[in-house]
């Protein structure tokens, strides 16, 4: 997803949706929260896709971030999913709205 100028560094999207990739996916993310968080932890083991957003260095300070916040709402809206974002902080979207579900 590009933002920028043509010369700017494009924001990746990555989707996963074959079987094994999201269960290696969800087995990551299980590791760090299946002993705090019965609600993550039973909203994993019924994900049957998982989508990454990458952004450089650069782009936690512009647009970027923003960018990638509101793909993410919008996804996770889509497919009432949940976003762990760079701290580490799981969150569920309500209303619209981003509601902290578990910070680890």
């Amino acid at each position: 997803m590009r933002y920028l100028p043509q010369d700017g560094r494009s924001l990746l999207v990555h989707r996963w949706i074959e079987h094994g990739l999201v269960a290696e996916e969800i087995e990551e993310a299980r590791d760090r929260v299946a002993e705090v968080s019965r609600t993550i932890t039973q909203h994993l083991s019924e994900t049957r896709e998982v989508v990454g957003i990458k952004r450089g260095v650069s782009q936690l300070h512009d647009f970027g971030v923003i960018l990638a916040y509101e793909v993410a709402r919008y996804l996770a809206q889509r497919g009432d999913g949940l976003i762990r974002n760079d701290q580490h902080q799981w969150l569920a979207i309500e209303k619209g709205a981003f509601v902290p579900v578990w910070q680890g």
